[in-house]
């Protein structure tokens, strides 16, 4: 194993922060935003290397005050949780009003992403729904149509909605007004 404690100890600590920097450095090559799922390796390693110093400490008063900050820092956590639950429930009561909203015969639902497909297609049920890009098996109940403008002559007295992923210049021409946000845009086609 190792030949002293100080090199025993100080590796638990080099390995906590190397592996933070290497998580750090590759989110920014990657250009990623930081997600938990990345942080769950950073912090078993970081209490792993925590509970390993912790043992090592003879002076009660030292392991007191870390005691004391490791509380902080996990009732922080807990809050930050708590926030971050409470707004994704409100957001998803926010789009499940919105998509409940649109679910009629009196919408039309228009796909330029697969992703808008599967993700909203079950929840929009009851509207009509085509596809401008044949590029995903879509369910029978979806038609493909190349021509926006077709679709829009052929239902005057509908509301339109258009599902978007990131590509919104390409249909300018369109008088679009955003009604959802959720990675995807759902915007309504105003005749």
């Amino acid at each position: 194993m190792y030949k002293t404690k100080a090199r025993y100890e100080g590796s638990g600590v080099f390995l906590m922060y190397a592996t933070i920097a290497v998580g750090m450095v590759m989110l920014i090559i990657s250009s990623r935003e930081i997600h938990a799922r990345y942080l769950l390796p950073v912090l078993g390693v970081f209490w792993l290397s925590a509970s390993i110093i912790i043992g090592k400490i003879e002076n009660t008063k030292l392991l007191a005050v870390m005691l004391a900050f490791i509380m902080v820092f996990a009732a922080t956590g807990i809050c930050i949780t708590h926030d971050d639950i409470n707004s994704r429930f409100e957001f998803n009561e926010k789009k499940a009003s919105f998509l409940h909203s649109i679910n009629n015969n009196d919408s039309i639902i228009i796909y330029d992403t697969d992703f808008g497909y599967q993700v909203l297609h079950a929840d929009l049920n009851k509207t009509k729904q085509y596809s401008v890009k044949d590029t995903y098996f879509y369910g029978p109940d979806i038609e493909i149509s190349g021509n926006i403008h077709k679709i829009i002559e052929k239902n005057p007295e509908k509301n339109i909605y258009l599902v978007l992923w990131d590509n919104q210049d390409q249909y300018s021409k369109y008088h679009l007004k955003e009604k959802f946000e959720s990675g995807y845009g759902v915007y309504q086609i105003e005749k």
